[in-house]
Formats: C-alpha cells, structure tokens, sequence
C-alpha cells in the first residue's frame, strides 16, 4: 500500500487517423500532409478517458486504507459548468463508478476544472496543430461530436481515503464522494495569482 500516488496520463481523445502509432493510426488520403503527432505518450484513447479510467479503477487497492492519497492532473472531458445542477454533473457520476462501491474504506476527493472550459470548437482548432487545414479540424470536431464531447477542461483531481474516525459518519461508506470547484482564470496558470490563491484555500480545507 502506498501513501501517495500521483499521476499525469496520457489524456487527449486523439482520433485514429492521425496517430503517430502505427497500432493506431488509420492515416486518411486527404489528411497526408497533416503534421500528426499525437501517438501513445498523449493519446487517452479515442473518449480521452481510458488512461484516466484505469487509475481509478487501480488507486482503491494501492492506497493506504487510513489517508492514503492520489493526486492526478489531466484534461477532463465534459466538466462541471457554472450553475450546473447534480444532475448535469456526470464526470463526477463517471468517477465515482470507476472507483467502484466495494472497498472497505470511504474516500472523498474533489475536482478542480476552469470556470470556462474550451468548447468543442475551440478544442478542436488547438488540437488540429494546423489550423488552416480545414480537414483536420473537421476530423476532430467529428470525432469529438460521436463521443458527446462538448467542452473539455484541464483539472486537478485529488482522492483521499477517509480515516476511521471520519468514516464513521459517513453516509455512503466504502465509496467514493466526489466535489467540484470551478477555478477562476485556468488551474495551469501558475502566473495567475487568483486561481493559485484559490486552488491552495480549498486544498488546505481538504487536507484538514
């Protein structure tokens, strides 16, 4: 059992065609002169979700069942948004399952995603690398579109496993109890004094 495990997985929902890995690339006549350069380093599987999965679904048996902690950071797909009720928040949902219900302990973790995640659109024309080649930022709009992937966030997630005492008065014990906050600005922007100031309040509340 560890005390600490962190993590920085490959996390970008490249589409196959312009994978650098032969395993997954199915190269598109029209796209030959594209600069393809996502291959198994960054590619999160075509969802951007399948590294980030299998961490979850690991961390409960590798974790210290008395405060062990993961710490990952990421882009998540489909963030919170402002305002957003318990039931538009459906990363949290996917999380919490991908943790599963069967382990002996409580944890609780929370989520940090900007206030203004990028669209798809926007997503697409970074990720394209190219954006005067129409093709490729069509490509990824598409495949972002067949994975209902509307919006896309970097983020931090941190995961503790409750002590004893704590878990005592936990309602839904043996899983996991995911919270969210919206960082002002970005939650990559060390420059940005606000979403520093506030990433590090919240924590120090979680930590306690």
């Amino acid at each position: 059992r560890f005390d600490v495990v962190l993590a920085n997985p490959p996390f970008i929902p490249v589409p196959n065609v312009i994978s650098d890995n032969v395993a997954l690339s199915l190269r598109s006549p029209d796209l030959q002169n594209s600069q393809s350069c996502y291959g198994l380093f960054s590619s999160g599987g075509a969802s951007g979700e399948d590294c980030l999965c299998a961490i979850m679904q690991m961390a409960p048996h590798l974790l210290r069942r008395d405060g062990g902690l993961m710490g990952i950071v990421s882009e998540f797909m489909n963030p919170p948004l402002l305002n957003a009720t318990e039931t538009e928040c459906r990363l949290l949902t996917k999380l919490e399952s991908w943790w599963g219900t069967t382990h002996d302990t409580a944890a609780s973790g929370i989520l940090f995603t900007n206030e203004h995640p990028l669209n798809r659109q926007v997503y697409s024309q970074r990720r394209a690398l190219s954006n005067n080649n129409e093709n490729t930022v069509s490509l990824w709009l598409s495949h972002l579109e067949s994975h209902q992937i509307n919006h896309v966030s970097p983020g931090l997630l941190f995961v503790k496993y409750q002590s004893k005492h704590h878990e005592e008065n936990t309602k839904r014990q043996h899983q996991l109890q995911l919270e969210y906050r919206l960082v002002p600005s970005s939650v990559w922007a060390p420059h940005n004094f606000y979403a520093v100031e506030y990433t590090l309040n919240v924590l120090s509340d979680f930590f306690k």
